[in-house]
């Protein structure tokens, strides 16, 4: 299908889509995983609200809707175990674009979908790799965050968070059948409609969801 939206400056993050990834007819063929989580704010009392679950649809080249919403959780956590022993965040603020902080908003690709080693930590299915592109996910990657994920795990534990999903070190934290369904839809496109590359594109809600 040719292309007849106009020239669209590189700065901008939907010009992949004509500048209208919900209606446009993306010429690549890329799938798209939206995130949209609670907004950030480093006044953590009073306009923090990534203690709240975000949602995650999963779209079409065209825009269409696949799967979702699916519940996800785009928080770091406050402190965590290595070896045995407690590490304090030195994150305090959790800042998305600083080690360690909230999920960074922006545009990835999707890159690996592969199994992880701790199935505690990331649950029993394979893990989407996050490559950042532009907004904060690029500026993160340029103080040094990476390896940032879409993955399960933790599934039985009971946590004051939203929809009982347990903070992570700033990946995105989905249900381990949520991931599973998630995956496998991804790769029937891959393999049924040929659409081998995708993007994630993750924003903000101005208001907190309800838990």
């Amino acid at each position: 299908r040719p292309n007849t939206a106009p020239p669209i400056p590189e700065t901008d993050l939907f010009a992949y889509a004509g500048g209208d990834p919900i209606h446009f007819y993306d010429p690549l063929g890329l799938y798209k995983i939206e995130i949209q989580l609670p907004h950030w704010g480093p006044k953590m009392e009073r306009n923090n609200f990534r203690d709240q679950h975000g949602i995650l649809i999963l779209r079409k080249n065209n825009g269409h809707p696949l799967m979702g919403p699916f519940k996800v959780l785009g928080r770091s956590s406050n402190e965590w175990k290595e070896d045995g022993k407690k590490v304090t965040n030195q994150n305090k603020n959790r800042d998305p674009v600083h080690k360690y902080g909230d999920t960074p908003t922006g545009i990835y690709e999707v890159g690996t979908i592969q199994p992880r080693a701790d199935k505690k930590v990331y649950g029993p299915h394979r893990a989407i790799q996050m490559v950042p592109v532009s907004g904060d996910a690029s500026t993160a990657a340029q103080n040094g965050r990476s390896g940032l994920l879409i993955h399960g795990g933790r599934d039985s534990e009971k946590t004051r968070f939203g929809d009982n999903l347990v903070p992570t070190k700033g990946c995105i934290r989905m249900h381990d059948k949520d991931i599973l369904a998630l995956i496998n839809e991804i790769n029937r496109l891959k393999k049924e409609e040929h659409d081998e590359e995708g993007t994630i594109d993750i924003s903000e809600y101005s208001l907190s969801f309800g838990r």
